[in-house]
């Protein structure tokens, strides 16, 4: 489980960067001279054998069961999610995309993982902005639950195939092909 989850955690920036390097190669970002061309040509294709080879660990350990327990913390919830939501405001705004978030001022302390609860709140935000549409929005709203839960929605302005619907909250599960 451990290298599922580092995998999975190492994608996520690799994809960032293969955009990042996609944009400037398509010279959206500026000019730039051949060799400086040519050195991002060859940084894309290693990432993209990186991303390769992280999405092959991904395929092998899809189907294995969690472990077990992780430490767990006492989180703010107040105070984390604004900080963690700046981490995406930048990827959100190269797409014109604005995350609002609305957050319960009556959340209790949540008892958790916090490493566990950044990499849920990564995964719902990086497949709400890839599938929101440009110029759309993601929205996150928190609040008290029923019976002492914490409810924690995302919602965007794109839309998922009906074909995705039923296996989309398999562990790990990813689009058809993948969105790069």
């Amino acid at each position: 489980y451990l290298v599922a989850a580092l995998a999975h955690d190492l994608r996520v920036p690799a994809l960032g960067a293969q955009r990042v390097f996609g944009q400037l190669l398509s010279g959206r970002m500026g000019q730039m001279d051949d060799q400086v061309r040519d050195t991002l040509d060859l940084l894309y294709r290693s990432n993209q054998d990186v991303l390769e080879t992280l999405t092959n660990v991904l395929e092998i350990y899809r189907c294995r069961p969690d472990p077990g327990s992780q430490f767990q913390e006492q989180i703010d919830l107040r105070v984390f999610l604004p900080e963690w939501l700046k981490v995406f405001e930048s990827v959100a705004s190269q797409r014109k995309i604005s995350i609002v978030s609305y957050i319960d001022s009556d959340l209790p302390t949540l008892t958790a993982s916090e490493q566990c609860l950044r990499r849920l709140i990564t995964n719902l935000l990086d497949n709400a902005i890839k599938a929101a549409s440009e110029g759309g929005s993601v929205i996150v709203a928190v609040s008290v639950g029923r019976q002492d839960t914490i409810s924690i929605e995302v919602t965007d302005t794109g839309c998922i195939e009906s074909q995705m619907a039923d296996t989309m909250f398999s562990s790990l599960r990813r689009g058809d092909p993948p969105v790069r």
